[in-house]
């Protein structure tokens, strides 16, 4: 059983109640992404679900948790993904590449989910949330990445930085893919994925060695 399915029975959930939920956070993915998150309410996303707003608010305290899950749901299968990638590179530059690639694969093969998040992430930085769900969600990717650097640094493969301060400038490199892919269908991610690999082979690397 998944780990995320195993939390939601602890917490007393029928795999009916699972389904459901499912059911809404892939419901509410695709209003985002289609209509924008403006316009993605309760109603919207219960019309297009088939199922009444109220049924949506017995499983979803508001608007903001809903949203949590929906971006907890995307990182989530994002680092499962990840993680079968990274496990088969041996050494830190060969993971640092390994997730810049990975990244960008899954954004590629998930470009709706993407578009869902992007909508999200840019509407709680330029709105008032109540919370702001996206910092959360992303703190595993960011611990996961600054590992990898940390992880070089100690072998000798990269040069001395500040490992979250490069993590946040690698993430924030991958995620402009989404800006990409939303305004142009036919955006090439292997091309982008190959300059973001120079990009931070050089910005990592210490000055002797060479990848």
């Amino acid at each position: 059983m998944p780990s995320k399915d195993r939390q939601l029975v602890q917490k007393g959930r029928t795999f009916t109640e699972m389904a459901r939920r499912t059911q809404i956070v892939r419901c509410a993915i695709e209003t985002i992404a289609d209509i924008g998150y403006g316009k993605a309410s309760f109603e919207e996303i219960a019309r297009r679900a088939g199922i009444s707003r109220s049924l949506i608010s017995y499983h979803f305290a508001g608007r903001d948790e809903l949203v949590a899950e929906v971006l907890t749901s995307v990182y989530t299968r994002a680092a499962e993904y990840m993680t079968a990638i990274i496990a088969e590179a041996d050494t830190p530059p060969a993971k640092l590449e390994a997730f810049i690639r990975g990244n960008l694969a899954f954004i590629g093969e998930n470009r709706q989910d993407m578009a869902a998040v992007l909508g999200i992430v840019l509407h709680a930085r330029t709105q008032s949330l109540t919370a702001k769900p996206e910092s959360s969600a992303a703190q595993p990717r960011i611990r996961g990445l600054a590992s990898i650097l940390e992880g070089g640094q100690q072998s000798g493969d990269f040069r001395p930085f500040s490992s979250s301060a490069m993590a946040l400038a690698i993430l924030q490199a991958i995620d402009g893919a989404h800006q990409l892919t939303s305004s142009a269908e036919d955006t090439d991610l292997d091309v982008y994925a190959d300059e973001l690999v120079t990009i931070f082979s050089k910005a990592t690397r210490r000055e002797d060695v060479t990848f």
